[in-house]
């Protein structure tokens, strides 16, 4: 009976962050991202555990149906989910890049999707959330600059970055000047 009480706790916290990380997102617009890992592998993990503990703690006595229709639907679930975030997320990579005095970080999320390529840029915020800025790096058939390391970071000051990289080969290079205030 103590194992149900921590699952339950656990389920708890989990949902609570959900709900909090949701909340800080839709009313500040920042999103998680702890040691470079994105904010979707984050909201998939505890959606994960939302779904799957209450298949080990709820108490279904006389309610054998209840308890297959939900295990069944959370089997069917498991693998849309993981398949949709594969699809869709599976591709981020994330890089950061503190200012010289180490007072703002550049925080790039890589993305590529078919032949597009493409990278947002964001301002760390608060130690552990990132926040949208202007600029946005274009690449050709979803060439990675900074996966393959071919980006030049020259910082101008404390808030200003300008950012040159390649846009898919080695020829044709772009610049873009990111701002953090």
């Amino acid at each position: 009976m103590g194992e149900k009480k921590y699952l339950k706790y656990i389920w708890t916290i989990a949902l609570s962050l959900e709900v909090i990380l949701y909340l800080i997102f839709y009313f500040f617009r920042l999103k998680i991202c702890l040691f470079n890992i994105g904010p979707n592998i984050i909201v998939l993990g505890l959606l994960m555990l939302i779904l799957i503990l209450p298949m080990m703690f709820f108490d279904y006595v006389n309610k054998t149906l209840i308890k297959v229709i939900y295990n069944l639907t959370i089997v069917v679930l498991i693998p849309i989910i993981i398949f949709g975030y594969i699809m869709l997320y599976s591709e981020y990579r994330y890089f950061t890049f503190k200012s010289p005095n180490k007072l703002n970080t550049l925080v790039i999320e890589e993305k590529t999707f078919l032949l597009s390529g493409w990278s947002d840029v964001y301002e760390k915020k608060y130690g552990i959330f990132i926040k949208q800025i202007d600029g946005e790096i274009s690449t050709d058939d979803g060439f990675r600059p900074f996966s393959n390391e071919t980006y030049k970071l020259q910082w101008s000051n404390e808030n200003t970055v300008i950012v040159n990289y390649s846009f898919g080969s080695e020829e044709v290079w772009k610049s873009e000047v990111i701002n953090f205030k």
